[in-house]
C-alpha cells in the first residue's frame, strides 16, 4: 500500500483503469484472498501446451483449486478441483 500511496494521482487512476477493464485485477483479488485464507499459491512456467497438461495434471491430481493458464492474450481454466470462489 505504501507504494501505491506514493504514486502519483494519474498512476492510481490508470492501475484502477487497468483493474477495471482487465481480468489482472480480479484474479489478483481472488488469489490475495485465498492467500489471506492461508492457502498457498503456485505458478508453473510451461512453455508448451504438453507440459501444461502435465502440470494441470500433477496439480489437479493433488487437489489443486483454481487451475488456470495465463496465456499473452487469455486466461483458460483448466479442469481441476474447483474454482476460486
Amino acid at each position: 500500500h505504501e507504494r501505491e500511496q506514493a504514486a502519483s494521482p494519474i498512476a492510481r487512476m490508470l492501475a484502477a483503469l487497468r483493474d477495471t477493464v482487465s481480468e489482472d485485477g480480479r484474479h489478483a483479488q481472488a488469489y490475495l484472498s485465498e492467500a489471506r485464507l492461508g492457502h498457498w499459491i503456485l505458478g508453473v512456467h510451461t512453455p508448451d501446451r504438453d507440459q501444461v497438461e502435465r502440470a494441470r495434471d500433477v496439480l489437479a491430481a493433488h487437489h489443486g483449486i483454481a487451475i488456470k493458464r495465463f496465456g499473452r492474450w487469455t486466461v483458460v481454466d483448466l479442469p481441476g478441483e474447483r474454482p476460486l470462489s
